[in-house]
């Protein structure tokens, strides 16, 4: 997570993670599980979106139904 203080109007704290963080953080060797989590987003031909704006953070899972 990304911690920036005063980021937002109030001067509160702002947390999140965009998909750019995310791709150097699984690139990194911390072991986050964040490879497996790609992989496995793979095999089901998902998507994972991380965004934040003006101190709201979101996560959104994009999984293609079959019917």
């Amino acid at each position: 997570m990304i911690f920036t203080p005063g980021a937002n109007k109030n001067s509160e704290l702002a947390i999140g993670v965009t998909n750019e963080e995310i791709n150097v953080l699984r690139e990194s060797n911390t072991g986050m599980g964040l490879k497996l989590l790609k992989s496995r987003m793979i095999l089901l031909n998902a998507e994972l979106v991380y965004s934040k704006d003006d101190g709201i953070s979101s996560v959104r899972l994009i999984v293609p139904v079959k019917q």
